[in-house]
């Protein structure tokens, strides 16, 4: 017999029930076949405008505030986008505690993706926290924000010095190591370049 899985939305298995019933069907020796339909991550990342390249998939995070401000202060460092799933009743308090904790970074939001309804905020978190906070939220969400060297925070003037550009940085939320590892980046260089330059600068501070 062939038994099927399916979503009303979305791809079965993917931060859903559906993979427990896969690792069992595995585990009991069945073969498992997928077939193509809609996902909402790779929807919104294809109309991000993001660099191509890598991304980390966090699925939803913890739905106890403490816990997920702790899975976003674990996510702060992560120099890659960040495509995560949200419910309507947290997406507000989600999007307020990624500004707080990950800064004002660029973001994409897509709401009820591949459905009737579907609608796309683009901007900063702050800007699609504003919009909204005006209006009754509904449906499911799905949000791709940007890693920390594609924000305005981590841009800079190409020009600027090393050490105002790890201070600006660390004035915007970032550990000084962490700061100096997205300078470093942007510059081409290697933490330890970026580092020896601050010393040679100022002892005191480096």
């Amino acid at each position: 017999r062939s038994v099927a899985l399916v979503t009303d939305g979305g791809t079965p298995g993917i931060s859903d029930p559906g993979a427990l019933l896969v690792r069992r069907a595995r585990e009991a020796g069945h073969r498992i076949v997928p077939i193509p339909g809609p996902s909402a991550a790779t929807a919104l990342l294809s109309v991000s405008g993001f660099p191509p390249g890598p991304f980390t998939f966090v699925g939803f995070l913890p739905h106890r505030q403490g816990e997920r401000r702790r899975a976003l202060e674990a996510l702060r460092s992560e120099p890659r986008p960040l495509l995560l799933f949200e419910a309507p009743h947290r997406i507000l308090a989600t999007l307020e505690e990624a500004l707080a904790i990950l800064g004002d970074r660029q973001a994409i939001l897509g709401r009820e993706l591949t459905k009737l309804h579907e609608e796309l905020l683009s901007g900063t978190l702050s800007s699609i926290r504003a919009e909204l906070g005006e209006r009754a939220v509904r449906g499911e969400m799905t949000v791709l924000i940007a890693g920390p060297a594609e924000t305005p925070a981590g841009e800079g003037d190409p020009g600027e010095a090393l050490g105002d550009a790890v201070r600006r940085l660390v004035e915007s939320g970032y550990d000084r190591k962490e700061a100096m590892r997205l300078v470093a980046r942007q510059r081409g260089l290697s933490r330890r370049d970026v580092y020896r330059e601050l010393l040679a600068r100022d002892p005191a501070k480096a």
